[in-house]
């Protein structure tokens, strides 16, 4: 379709925008989930860039064919990764996984395409309001207790509360999105500026998130996570339990509380 549409011309813009994300927190998150994601946001991508190279290597040489004051700038491909192609986000495993490993093949396919002048852009937005990073909670909440990975052995371990308290971080965390009207103008700099950035961060959330991981030592940003998630609450029904348990040892000085502190 695209060979017929083009004709001679050859594909100008290649904009991979397709993306998924499966899952919960890792214990509760299936291989086949992580393997969906795998597949959408990371193989997806490259397949198509793989079958529409040569019609944008087509555009190249009907280019050159011009007069050099009639030329066109050069093709592009511009790819919808995320912030969290760089950065890391609890719960949210699989998709910052995937999004890791596309911005890790694109870097290279960027330089191995350069004698072909082929731009690789990365656009990297936060929470944007859509249907992806906003589905119905309740809808949500189901699919996560329908999971076949939350077993009796996983609920021993976290608890019913364990989840719901995450549904509703996540629903805090996504409470302050960004318009998307950012992200369509983001795409149509990259496409028609001469010479597109390699990175366009989208959003403040984003913005905030990348200085944060850019400047802050990585211990420091696990345990501003950590003391988040127990705030409010996201904490294991068994580390709740012997932590509660310890806590008791030590109003009776018992040999159990001298053990764990030593």
């Amino acid at each position: 379709m695209v060979i017929h549409e083009t004709k001679e011309k050859g594909l100008f813009a290649l904009i991979n925008n397709a993306g998924c994300n499966e899952g919960f927190a890792f214990e509760f998150t299936s291989s086949e989930q992580i393997a969906k994601t795998m597949e959408v946001n990371f193989m997806g991508p490259i397949k198509i860039i793989k079958a529409l190279l040569p019609s944008l290597r087509q555009n190249i040489k009907y280019n050159l064919k011009k007069l050099k004051k009639d030329q066109d700038i050069s093709p592009r491909i511009i790819n919808m990764t995320s912030v969290l192609g760089r950065t890391t986000f609890p719960f949210y495993g699989a998709f910052s996984a995937s999004k890791h490993a596309l911005e890790a093949m694109l870097d290279t396919i960027r330089v191995e395409l350069l004698p072909w002048k082929i731009h690789i852009t990365m656009i990297e937005p936060g929470p944007i309001k859509s249907r992806l990073t906003h589905p119905d909670l309740v809808e949500i909440s189901k699919k996560f207790f329908a999971s076949p990975e939350i077993t009796e052995q996983t609920l021993t371990l976290y608890g019913e509360d364990y989840i719901q308290k995450a549904i509703e971080f996540w629903q805090k965390l996504h409470s302050g999105q960004d318009s998307p009207k950012e992200i369509v103008r983001t795409v149509v700099e990259a496409v028609e500026t001469g010479f597109p950035k390699d990175r366009y961060v989208v959003g403040t959330i984003a913005r905030v998130h990348v200085l944060m991981h850019d400047f802050l030592p990585r211990w420091v940003t696990d345990l501003a996570w950590g003391s988040m998630i127990r705030l409010v609450g996201v904490w294991p029904k068994e580390v709740k339990e012997l932590e509660d348990g310890a806590i008791e040892d030590k109003t009776t000085n018992s040999p159990t509380m001298e053990r764990l502190t030593s």
